[in-house]
C-alpha cells in the first residue's frame, strides 16, 4: 500500500502544480469516492492482455510513421529525412496536412512526396492533433504506428529499437525513449515506464511512442475514439495511456535520448494553457475509477509481463534494413564511460571513419554510459543492449544483426559477450574478420580469455610490447599480434609555460573510481597531508566507488580534497602539478600520457607497461608495489622540499611524449592494421 509520507509528497506536488483550489476540489472527490473503492477497484482494470506475435504479411510495411503537419513547412523536411535515415526501413510515411494555410508548407509537402517514394501526403480540413492521429491510425497499414511531430526528429536507431521491444514483449502496447529538447530549451525529458501509480500524477510517456495498432483498436473500442478529441492540446496522449493501461497493456521506456523535441519560444505546456484546471477536473471525473483506488498491490498484479519466444520473427529480413555506406565494422564494448580505454577507442573510431568505415557500437554491460554523447558525436549507431533487450536475447540479436547487415569486421574490447560469441560468429560468418584489443596482460583481465579464443580470432591488437610478449609466451603466433602503442595528441595537450608554486602544490587523481584503480589509496595519501596548507588534492572522474570516496572524505574531514566530476583532461591538467596513478592493473594508462604531455609529474605504481614510458627520477617516479602508501608520501615529501623538481620532471615528461607517443604515428598504424586485417 502507499505510505502516508508518499501520499503527502504527492499531495504537495499536485497542489504546487495545479493550484490550491483545484487540489481541494480533487481532495473532496477523493474522500467522496473512498466509500466506493471496493466496487470501483474490481472494475478499474480489465484482465491483463497479451498480443499474439505472428508472421506479418510482407505485402504491408511493419511500421507506419504518421507526421501531422500544420504550417510547419520550414521544419518538416528535417523530420522526414530523419525517418528515411532509420536503420530499420520497412516503413511507410504518412504526412497528414491538417489544413495548413501556409503556401510554403504546401510547396514543401509536394517536394517531399515527389522525392521520397515511401511517403504519402494526405490533405484534410483542420481537425486538431488528436483527430489527426486517429485518422493516421485508421489509414496506417503497419503493425506498429509512431507519431512524429513535424518539427521534431528521431535518431537512426529509434524505430529499430522500439520495434524490437514490442516484438519481444507481448504485454506491451507501446515503446518509446527519452526526449532531448532543443531550440529554446536543451533539457532531457526522462520518460518512464507506464506505471499506473506514477501516471496518476502526470503524463510519463511521449506522443512520439511506437504503438501497436491492434492495441489502439482495443482502446478505441473502450473509449470510442482512441485519442480523445475533447482533450486536444492538453493531454490527449496522457488519456490514451490511461485507457491503454486500464485494459491491461503496458509501456516500456528505452532510457536514452532517441527523439529530438523542438521547443519554441512561443510554446506553452499544457499546464499553462487556459482552462487547464477545468480539463484536469473533467479528466478525473471521466476516469474516476483510475484515479481513486490506492491499492498498489492490485495495480502491480495487473501488470504481468509476458515475453515472446519469436522476438525476431518479423524483423529478420535483410531488405528491412538500410544499407550502410562503405565497409561496416562492429565494436563490442562493455560500456561507454570515462576512461583511457574509451579515449583510445574514440580515436580509433575517428580514424576508421576517415578511412571510409561505418562504425557500429554494441555495449553489453549495465551502465549509465556517461560518455554516450562523446561516442554519439562519432557514430549514431550505438546499441546499448541493456536498454532494449533481455540478456537471454543478446546472442539472437547479434546473429540477426550480422545476417541483415553487410558487416566486414568485428572487434571486441574487454567484452565478455564478444568472447562468448567468437566461435559462433567464426563458424557462421566465415567472411567476417574478427579481432580483439588488449590493454593489459593482467590475469584478472582478458588475456586468458583471448588466448582460449585465439582459434576464432584473426588478429590481436595490443597496446604494448609487454602484452605481445605475454601472448607469444603461450604460443600465440607472432603474425597474429599487432602492437599500436597508446598515444596523445601533443598539439592538443600542450603544457605551455607551466607555473609551479612551492606554496600551492596541486595533486590529482584522474580516472575511473573503480577497485582496480585504487582511488582509496589516493585518499590515504591525502590524509597524511591533511594539515599541510601547501597541498591540495583533486579527484576527477567517476565510477562505482564514487559514494564511498565521498563518505571517507566527509568522515575523515579531508577538507583539502576536492571532487571535480567528469572533466576535460586538457583543462583539468593545466591546473595540476602532480598526478597519482595508484592502480593494481594497468596497460599503458592514458591518464599517464596525458599528464606527462601537460608537464605534470606522474607518480605511478610499477604495473603493466608503465616502465616503458617512465624512467624513475628522470621523467616521473615509480612506486614498486600497489598499496605502498609510505612510498607515495615519501615522493611527495621529497618534492615539497625541492619544488624545482616539478619543472625538471615536467619538461622531461613532455619531451618523452613528443618523441615516442604522439598521435601522428598512430593514425598510420591504425589504417595499416585494418588493411592487413582484411587482406
Amino acid at each position: 500500500m502507499i505510505t502516508f509520507p508518499e501520499l503527502l509528497r504527492t499531495a504537495l506536488k499536485i497542489a504546487r502544480r495545479d493550484g490550491f483550489f483545484v487540489f481541494l476540489g480533487r481532495l473532496k472527490m477523493f474522500f467522496f469516492g473512498l466509500e466506493h473503492v471496493s466496487s470501483l477497484e474490481a472494475n478499474r482494470l480489465g484482465p491483463v492482455c497479451f498480443r499474439n506475435i505472428s508472421i506479418w504479411s510482407k505485402k504491408c510495411p511493419l511500421v507506419t510513421i504518421v507526421i501531422p503537419c500544420y504550417n510547419y513547412g520550414k521544419f518538416i523536411m528535417e523530420a522526414v529525412e530523419s525517418v528515411i535515415a532509420q536503420t530499420f526501413c520497412d516503413i511507410e510515411i504518412l504526412i497528414i496536412n491538417d489544413g495548413s494555410t501556409d503556401q510554403e508548407t504546401i510547396h514543401v509537402l509536394k517536394l517531399i512526396e515527389k522525392k521520397y517514394k515511401r511517403t504519402k501526403v494526405i490533405h484534410q480540413k483542420n481537425q486538431g492533433l488528436a483527430q489527426t492521429r486517429n485518422n493516421g491510425m485508421k489509414m496506417a497499414r503497419g503493425k506498429y504506428v509512431c507519431f512524429l511531430d513535424a518539427d521534431d526528429s528521431m535518431d537512426p536507431t529509434y524505430v529499430e529499437k522500439t520495434v524490437i521491444v514490442l516484438e519481444r514483449n507481448q504485454h506491451l502496447g507501446s515503446a518509446y525513449s527519452w526526449l532531448q529538447c532543443f531550440g529554446d530549451n536543451d533539457s532531457t525529458w526522462k520518460t518512464q515506464d507506464l506505471n499506473p501509480i506514477i501516471m496518476r500524477n502526470s503524463n510519463v510517456a511521449p506522443s512520439h511512442s511506437m504503438i501497436c495498432k491492434s492495441v489502439w483498436k482495443r482502446v478505441k473500442e473502450v473509449n470510442g475514439e482512441g485519442f480523445i478529441t475533447k482533450y486536444n492540446g492538453y493531454f490527449e496522449d496522457w488519456v490514451f495511456w490511461i485507457d491503454m493501461v486500464s485494459i491491461g497493456f503496458g509501456g516500456w521506456v528505452i532510457p536514452e535520448s532517441l527523439i529530438h523535441y523542438r521547443v519554441h519560444s512561443s510554446s506553452l505546456s499544457a499546464t499553462h494553457k487556459r482552462g487547464f484546471s477545468d480539463k484536469l477536473q473533467e479528466l478525473h471525473r471521466d476516469r474516476s475509477s483510475f484515479f481513486l483506488p490506492l491499492n498498489t498491490e492490485f495495480f502491480q498484479k495487473n501488470l504481468t509481463k509476458k515475453k515472446s519466444k519469436k522476438a525476431f520473427l518479423n524483423i529478420g529480413r535483410k531488405n528491412q534494413y538500410l544499407a550502410c555506406e562503405g565497409k561496416v565494422i562492429v565494436l563490442f564494448l562493455p560500456w561507454l564511460v570515462c576512461g583511457g580505454v574509451e579515449t583510445i577507442t574514440l580515436f580509433m573510431i575517428q580514424q576508421l571513419k576517415l578511412d571510409g568505415y561505418t562504425v557500429v557500437i554494441f555495449t553489453t554491460e549495465e551502465s549509465s554510459n556517461e560518455w554516450q554523447d562523446r561516442f554519439k558525436n562519432e557514430t549514431a549507431l550505438i546499441y546499448n543492449f541493456c536498454n532494449f533487450l533481455d540478456q537471454s536475447q543478446y546472442e539472437e540479436f547479434v546473429i540477426c544483426f550480422l545476417r541483415t547487415r553487410n558487416v566486414s569486421i568485428i572487434g571486441g574490447i574487454h567484452s565478455k559477450l564478444f568472447y562468448h560469441l567468437t566461435e559462433k560468429i567464426h563458424n557462421n560468418f566465415p567472411k567476417i574478420k574478427i579481432f580483439d584489443v588488449l590493454h593489459n596482460d593482467a590475469k584478472e583481465g582478458y588475456i586468458d580469455t583471448s588466448c582460449k579464443n585465439d582459434l576464432y580470432l584473426d588478429k590481436h591488437l595490443v597496446v604494448s610490447q609487454r602484452i605481445r610478449n605475454s601472448l607469444e609466451a603461450v604460443n600465440i603466433q607472432s603474425k597474429k599480434i599487432h602492437v599500436i602503442y597508446n598515444f596523445v595528441d601533443a598539439n592538443s595537450f600542450k603544457g605551455g609555460q607551466k607555473q609551479y608554486s612551492s606554496e600551492n602544490i596541486r595533486v590529482a587523481f584522474l580516472g575511473r573510481f573503480s577497485p582496480e584503480k585504487r582511488p582509496l589509496d589516493f585518499l590515504k595519501i591525502a590524509w597524511h597531508f591533511r594539515h599541510n596548507s601547501r597541498m591540495k588534492f583533486f579527484m576527477a572522474g567517476g565510477g562505482v566507488l564514487d559514494t564511498q570516496l565521498k563518505e571517507v572524505v566527509q568522515r575523515e574531514k579531508l577538507n583539502r580534497v576536492f571532487f571535480c566530476g567528469l572533466v576535460d583532461p586538457r583543462e583539468f591538467l593545466k591546473e595540476t602539478d602532480i598526478v597519482i596513478i595508484s592502480s593494481d592493473i594497468e596497460g599503458l594508462p592514458m591518464s599517464m600520457l596525458e599528464a606527462m604531455a601537460m608537464k605534470n609529474t606522474v607518480i605511478s605504481t610499477n604495473v603493466g607497461d608503465v616502465t616503458s614510458v617512465i624512467k624513475d627520477g628522470e621523467n616521473g617516479f615509480l612506486i614498486k608495489s600497489p598499496g605502498d602508501i609510505k612510498m607515495f608520501v615519501s615522493k611527495l615529501e621529497k618534492i615539497m622540499l625541492n619544488t624545482s623538481i616539478l619543472k625538471r620532471i615536467g619538461n622531461a615528461a613532455r619531451k618523452t611524449i613528443e618523441r615516442d607517443f604522439n598521435i601522428g604515428r598512430a593514425k598510420k598504424e591504425y589504417s595499416e592494421f585494418f588493411k592487413q586485417l582484411q587482406s
